[in-house]
């Protein structure tokens, strides 16, 4: 036999964690993005960022007829087409009564320069302006 050689196994030591290449920095970087310079550029300018929004402005009424008349049933009205102005089949109106009180209604149907409506809600009577 050979001096040295030992047909025991060797002992085998625990593997050391190899350190990193640049060793002179102790503290990890986080990771740089991979988007590129599009995307490096809009983080710096904020453009990656949303824009807060604020809630849509609340549009003025504008008045598009006049009740004419309410069906015996109480169902639906006539109501006459201000002069310049539209309604769209299926479209939703609110009333305002002389008393304050408010009345919902939906375009059935039209004939310029008058459309007949359903009641959704409330109590519209003649004279009632109906706005959108």
């Amino acid at each position: 036999m050979a001096s040295g050689c030992s047909l025991l196994p060797r002992e085998k030591k625990p593997a050391q964690p190899t350190p990193p290449a640049h060793s002179s920095q102790t503290s990890q970087s986080p990771p740089k993005s991979t988007g590129g310079l599009l995307s490096s550029l809009a983080h710096t300018f904020g453009m990656g960022r949303p824009k807060p929004t604020s809630p849509p402005k609340a549009q003025p009424l504008h008045q598009v007829g006049t009740v004419r008349t309410l069906a015996n049933d109480g169902t639906y009205v006539i109501a006459e087409l201000e002069p310049g102005t539209m309604v769209a089949q299926g479209m939703e109106l609110m009333v305002t009564a002389t008393g304050g009180e408010q009345a919902r209604l939906k375009v059935a149907e039209i004939q310029p320069p008058y459309f007949v409506a359903d009641i959704l809600s409330g109590h519209p009577e003649q004279g009632d302006r109906v706005q959108r």
